[in-house]
């Protein structure tokens, strides 16, 4: 997914790369994530939301 002729760069949270990328793959823009770092606090329940929001973008690959 990363490559050195990426145009775009994502930068957010260290959770949200992974769905960003997603979202950028599948919007067809080869990007590169970089993430800034979060409260330690908060990282638990970020990565439970980024779940359910990764299975909502997913949704139509997984209920037919």
């Amino acid at each position: 997914m990363t490559s050195q002729k990426s145009k775009f760069v994502v930068v957010t949270n260290a959770y949200h790369v992974f769905r960003a990328l997603l979202i950028a793959k599948d919007a067809g823009l080869d990007c590169i994530g970089y993430d800034s770092r979060a409260k330690w606090y908060f990282t638990l329940n970020a990565f439970i939301q980024e779940f359910i929001g990764y299975l909502y973008f997913k949704r139509r690959m997984y209920v037919k």
